[in-house]
């Protein structure tokens, strides 16, 4: 793997965090950081970046249930809210 490859890696990783983090508050910064691609390239960028941001907090709520059941026992909560 080349030294180059490892940098776009990198910026797909952060771009993607940001995106988790605060998607409105950083579209500014995903515009900016994003420009000098093409638009399919900024495209792709963004689905994996979404698809990434879903996939983490669909797996942590998941996990957070779980963990909360088996801990805490909130089976009964966890019955009202569903």
């Amino acid at each position: 793997m080349s030294l180059d490859l490892s940098i776009i890696e990198l910026v797909k990783a952060i771009i993607s965090l940001l995106i988790v983090v605060d998607p409105l508050g950083n579209m500014p910064i995903f515009i900016s950081v994003t420009a000098s691609l093409p638009k399919d390239r900024r495209i792709e960028t963004f689905n994996i970046a979404v698809l990434t941001g879903f996939s983490l907090l669909t797996v942590f709520a998941l996990l957070s249930i779980s963990i909360g059941i088996q801990c805490f026992s909130l089976s009964s909560t966890i019955e009202v809210i569903v």
